[in-house]
């Protein structure tokens, strides 16, 4: 069972849609936000938009993630969480080179985890929004 408390900061860092719903936009059509997130502060490391069409990150937007989310502390973590049906492979790929192991959790176990940040994340830009 996936438990935050496991870790300490800047251990463990979490990758993961942050919007529940599609976030709208005229000009350019919809997009989800995918997040880098702190397991243990929970502080939001790093965050990119990701077209709804779109499965995965590009390259250089999950070598960017990584290095944003680096640059808080200098130092990157020892595992990148993932849920189990997450697809964001170049992510994967760019963590596993910079030796960062990879975890798998079951979604509704990560999904329970995240339900605060994506709350207020819908309350300002999505579903909740005004």
């Amino acid at each position: 069972m996936f438990n935050p408390e496991n870790y300490a900061v800047n251990e463990a860092w979490i990758a993961f849609q942050l919007n529940t719903a599609p976030i709208k936009t005229v000009e350019d059509g919809d997009f989800n936000f995918v997040a880098l997130m702190d397991a243990t502060s929970r502080f939001m490391l790093s965050t990119t938009m990701l077209p709804v069409a779109t499965t995965d990150l590009l390259l250089m937007q999950a070598k960017k993630m990584l290095n944003d989310a680096r640059a808080h502390k200098e130092e990157q973590p020892l595992t990148l969480i993932l849920s189990d049906d997450c697809l964001y492979q170049n992510l994967v790929k760019e963590a596993e080179r910079r030796k960062i192991a990879i975890l798998r959790v079951p979604r509704v176990q990560l999904d329970q985890f995240l339900a605060e940040e994506r709350e207020i994340f819908d309350e300002e830009f999505g579903q909740g929004a005004q």
